[in-house]
C-alpha cells in the first residue's frame, strides 16, 4: 500500500463526515487537543482514524488516497 500525504486536512473531515467546513474545523481543533497537539503539529489520518474508531485502510480508501484492492474468489 503506497500513499503519499499522512496528514488529515479539515476537507477530509467534511469529505468522511459530512460536516460543514467550520464545525469540521471544530472537530480538527478538538482531536489536536484531545492530542496535546501545538498550533504547528499537524493531525495524521491515523490519529484521527484511532479517535474516530475507523479503519485506516478503508479511510484511505474513501479519501481517494489508495486504491481499493479486489480479491476474486
Amino acid at each position: 500500500m503506497t500513499y503519499h500525504r499522512i496528514t488529515l486536512r479539515t476537507a477530509d473531515i467534511v469529505q468522511l463526515e459530512g460536516l460543514s467546513d467550520s464545525r469540521a474545523s471544530e472537530v480538527h481543533s478538538t482531536l489536536k487537543t484531545i492530542l496535546g497537539k501545538s498550533r504547528h503539529q499537524k493531525v495524521t489520518i491515523r490519529e484521527y482514524c484511532n479517535f474516530r474508531g475507523l479503519e485506516l485502510n478503508s479511510t484511505l480508501i474513501d479519501l481517494g488516497l489508495v486504491k481499493p484492492q479486489l480479491h476474486f474468489a
